[in-house]
């Protein structure tokens, strides 16, 4: 079996060992001795599996010698779509409208993601032979990444002697940014921060004036936690969430709209938020744990102390 780090794709398998059941399931894998954690995002083909974009990803091709699924309540717990999760609120709030209800449930799953990072994600930009010589903020050079559908933008700000990265309205906040080279070990190249409006400056390590992208960076590895698009309240779409947790964004919004209610005693009011926020509560430590643990205990990479939030 074989591991590519652009399509972040194992291959190789016994044909239909793995079906679309287990679409969303964490996986172990090990490359060359070393363990790595995943989870199916799709399934490519009756031999392959597409992970979803992780920071405890290889940053390297290579052979998979074994392979384990890892099998969770969220394999097991169906999907709700949109319309759905509005029913369930509905029971409780039958005079809202749908629109309403589709909103504020968007903003309940920012919520969720921002404090739990269940929508991380890792853009790999190929820097070989990329110039911002000439680039400006309204004439950027653009990359796609290999790993994501984005494009990122780079201009040579001459004004404080730095290349600046606008800012990618797909991102909530970055986790890490890290600079690889090309055999796939990491490169201190920059010294990197982030503006209050996402943009992101890289500075020459050693002070002096950063002309141009280091030549020893061959791969710039963004990690971040996506920004969730907004729920429609007549489609079928679902929550940027597993299966386990979109409840919880009914529970967030019905504890919010008790507290509107006019038509109650105000001590039932407060009692039905508290109930419903504590189930929401609940799963937001739960979704946050299972994150840090699969991050801390099986990351092939340093864990960060703090994020770069925007």
């Amino acid at each position: 079996m074989t591991y590519t780090t652009s399509t972040r794709t194992i291959a190789g398998l016994t044909s239909g060992e793995i079906g679309a059941e287990y679409v969303d399931t964490p996986i172990i894998f090990v490359i060359v001795g070393t363990t790595y954690f995943g989870s199916i995002e799709s399934i490519a083909s009756s031999t392959s599996i597409v992970l979803v974009a992780s920071e405890s990803l290889p940053t390297a091709d290579g052979t998979v010698t074994s392979i384990r699924l890892v099998d969770t309540l969220a394999r097991y717990t169906a999907k709700l779509t949109t319309p759905q999760i509005i029913d369930v609120v509905r029971l409780h709030h039958p005079n809202v409208s749908y629109t309403m209800l589709a909103q504020l449930l968007s903003t309940a799953q920012a919520k969720f993601i921002r404090a739990t990072k269940l929508n991380a994600k890792v853009a790999i930009l190929s820097m070989s032979g990329k110039t911002v010589v000439g680039m400006t903020r309204t004439s950027p050079l653009v990359i796609t990444s290999t790993s994501t559908i984005d494009t990122w933008n780079f201009y040579k700000d001459a004004t404080i002697d730095t290349i600046k990265m606008n800012a990618n309205f797909n991102v909530l906040f970055y986790t890490d940014i890290i600079c690889h080279n090309s055999v796939g070990s990491t490169v201190d190249a920059y010294a990197i921060s982030i503006n209050d409006d996402g943009s992101v400056l890289f500075y020459d390590s050693f002070g002096t004036e950063l002309a141009d992208f280091d030549s020893d960076v061959a791969y710039l590895y963004i990690y971040y936690v996506g920004t969730p698009g907004n729920l429609a309240a007549l489609d079928g779409s679902t929550p940027e969430l597993v299966g386990e947790y979109h409840e919880a964004l009914a529970h967030y919004v019905i504890s919010d709209l008790y507290m509107t209610r006019t038509d109650m005693p105000m001590l039932d009011r407060l009692q039905a938020s508290k109930h419903y926020r504590n189930l929401y509560d609940d799963n937001e430590r739960k979704a946050a744990a299972a994150y840090n643990m699969q991050n801390n205990l099986l990351s092939v990479r340093a864990p960060q102390t703090d994020d770069f939030a925007l």
